[in-house]
């Protein structure tokens, strides 16, 4: 996010970048429900409306490495359910969201109630670890003691594998 406030892509200029990244061989990990605002939730749902458009035309049974979420804290309802009808995977950073107030100690982080599931895609992240003074021991200490998820299954997924398995 850029500290100004102000974005170069959003509304539907957001969500042809993201068909046309999709498109093409390359991933997209792209940070949705980052903050609480107006802006960022039209934001939200440009993003996830052009990925649930462009996944819809492209029926995949997996799409492993393709579309990663970053944060996914502050989502509307019709957010939570493309990222739950895709089984999106969502990247959390725990310094980052204790560091910012949205996550605190001995609460449920907000993507639980998107991913209750232990099986469910949620992989772990180091927000700018200079910034948050972390490292990835530490995010997954954090992580291993604070949520229910399956740390193997979001391994397995951020750093082997890296392509789309069409069905």
């Amino acid at each position: 996010v850029d500290p100004t406030g102000i974005r170069t892509l959003q509304g539907d200029d957001l969500g042809v970048c993201i068909e046309t990244i999709l498109d093409s061989p390359l991933g997209l990990a792209i940070h949705v429900g980052e903050l609480e605002s107006e802006k960022d939730q039209r934001d939200n749902t440009a993003a996830l409306t052009a990925i649930d458009s462009w996944l819809q035309r492209h029926p995949l049974t997996t799409c492993v490495g393709k579309i990663r979420l970053g944060h996914a804290i502050f989502l509307a309802e019709e957010h939570t359910h493309i990222i739950r009808k895709h089984h999106l995977p969502i990247e959390i950073c725990p310094t980052c969201h204790r560091y910012l107030g949205c996550w605190r100690n001995g609460q449920d982080h907000p993507v639980q109630t998107v991913y209750p599931e232990h099986t469910s895609p949620v992989v772990l992240g180091t927000d700018n670890a200079l910034n948050f003074s972390t490292s990835f021991q530490r995010e997954k200490a954090l992580f291993l003691n604070a949520f229910p998820y399956n740390l193997a299954n979001g391994w397995n997924y951020r750093f082997v594998q890296s392509h789309c398995i069409k069905g």
